[in-house]
């Protein structure tokens, strides 16, 4: 029987919920702290939401870009990084 849900967060894991959660006739609410609520977020199957946002490389690389360091501290790395073995790099609050 469908209801109402609240999912937090609009990362690859709340956006599979939300978007399964309606498929099944849920109402669904998303929160999302940040200010950059996944685009494409009900627009496409959930099989894909994880391969579009499952790293930060591939946002970068998909033109997704990243949230504010200094508003929304995180760890990642970039292109460039990642070429050169680099585990992690520190963004914003954290570095």
């Amino acid at each position: 029987m469908p209801g109402s849900a609240v999912v937090v967060g609009s990362g690859a894991a709340g956006s599979v919920v939300a978007w399964e959660l309606a498929r099944a006739g849920w109402s669904v609410t998303v929160l999302e702290r940040g200010r950059h609520l996944r685009p494409g977020l009900g627009e496409v199957p959930s099989g894909e939401l994880g391969t579009r946002y499952a790293s930060d490389e591939i946002k970068s690389a998909r033109g997704l870009g990243f949230p504010d360091g200094l508003l929304e501290p995180y760890t990642t790395r970039s292109q460039d990084e990642a070429a050169k073995g680099v585990a992690r790099s520190a963004q914003g609050a954290l570095g």
